[in-house]
């Protein structure tokens, strides 16, 4: 029997795959404070909060509107999300209600930076 192993295997135990990347961000709302993200999925994203944390004690289940943004490129605007975790470094969302075209443009997001990791490796394997 063959078996595959994926290197990224971890990040998919949730349902989909996690992907981070430097330049990934988000913002709540109509604020213009950007948060760096630890963890985007087509099913939700994870960012740390900084020196905002405080005023996420105690949202888990409340629903926000967040947007994706890509280095300085807006990715997905006003897309409906839950609390599922607050902890002083790391805010969690799940996404919610998440339109045809959400899904695509984080689908196609997700896979990108999947591409790029995959180049970073090859370099640095050379």
């Amino acid at each position: 029997m063959i078996e595959f192993k994926y290197e990224d295997e971890d990040k998919m135990k949730r349902g989909a795959v996690r992907v981070e990347h430097p330049s990934l961000k988000v913002t709540l709302g109509k604020t213009k404070v950007f948060f760096p993200v630890i963890g985007l999925s087509v099913t939700g994203v994870a960012f740390k909060p900084g020196r905002y944390a405080k005023k996420f004690s105690g949202a888990t289940g409340k629903i926000a509107y967040l947007s994706v943004w890509f280095d300085k490129d807006l990715i997905v605007s006003n897309i409906k999300a839950k609390v599922v975790r607050a902890v002083d470094e790391m805010i969690a969302f799940q996404f919610q209600d998440v339109s045809q075209e959400h899904e695509k443009r984080l689908d196609k997001l997700v896979l990108e930076i999947q591409k790029m990791m995959i180049e970073q490796r090859k370099k640095r394997r050379k």
